[in-house]
């Protein structure tokens, strides 16, 4: 029953005073290190929200080789280096999921992505739109820098997700060239796709399930509303 470690929550960590937050935090990265003893290096999936750290994903490391699923969302405490390196311990990794990691830039990506062979299954969701202050100036060309790594490194991706990304049609075309397995695709909110032309027939032939810029995002554990506003379930 260890095998799989969901430790995912509401985000209300946030509504705590300051000090409370910190001993919240500390105790989940606790109760975390417990379940993974527990699982005796078994663990093929783990899912960590908002109390991540660099210190816990080595002590994961050090003791889940046979881990396929990881999923982190607001963890701002885990530095690209340092999930870049850890990956690498990874060997039969499978899926990666990223919600709101605003440490890893494209540098990261394409490390992740050279270090994981079987990777089948990628997500990298920041929604720029609605958080403009957590990027510098040349942020667009950085989002961009994303795809051109996930065209890069990962070539055996069966599911890619870049919700809320600013993904250009000359990237999103690079990615249909060098990820040929590729079956589905989630680009909802990425507001500089357009989707006329070649490209609209080349996604309708070779992706098997496109969810499109405009397509609502109700179904999503992590909403980008139409209103443009960003919660969690």
């Amino acid at each position: 029953m260890w095998r799989v470690i969901d430790m995912r929550n509401r985000g209300d960590l946030h509504d705590m005073p300051y000090d409370l937050d910190i001993m919240c935090r500390h105790a989940l990265e606790i109760i975390c290190r417990h379940a993974v003893d527990r699982s005796q290096g078994q663990l093929i999936e783990i899912n960590i929200e908002y109390f991540g750290t660099d210190e816990l994903i080595h002590y994961i490391t050090e003791r889940s080789p046979l881990l396929k699923h990881l999923k982190l969302a607001n963890c701002y405490n885990i530095e690209g280096k340092e999930l870049s390196e850890a990956v690498k311990k990874f060997p039969q990794l499978e899926e990666v999921h990223l919600t709101y990691m605003t440490s890893i830039d494209a540098e990261y990506i394409e490390s992740i992505g050279r270090s994981c062979p079987m990777l089948k299954s990628f997500t990298c969701n920041y929604p720029w739109y609605n958080h403009n202050y957590f990027f510098p100036e040349d942020s667009e060309a950085e989002e961009m820098e994303y795809a051109q790594a996930v065209a890069k490194t990962m070539p055996n991706l069966r599911h890619l997700a870049l919700l809320g990304d600013k993904i250009t049609n000359e990237r999103l075309h690079a990615i249909l060239d060098n990820c040929p397995h590729l079956e589905s695709l989630d680009i909802r909110q990425c507001k500089n796709i357009d989707l006329v032309g070649d490209l609209e027939k080349r996604l309708s032939k070779q992706i098997k399930t496109l969810r499109r810029p405009s397509d609502s995002t109700a179904d999503c554990v992590w909403i980008v509303n139409d209103d443009d506003s960003y919660t969690s379930e």
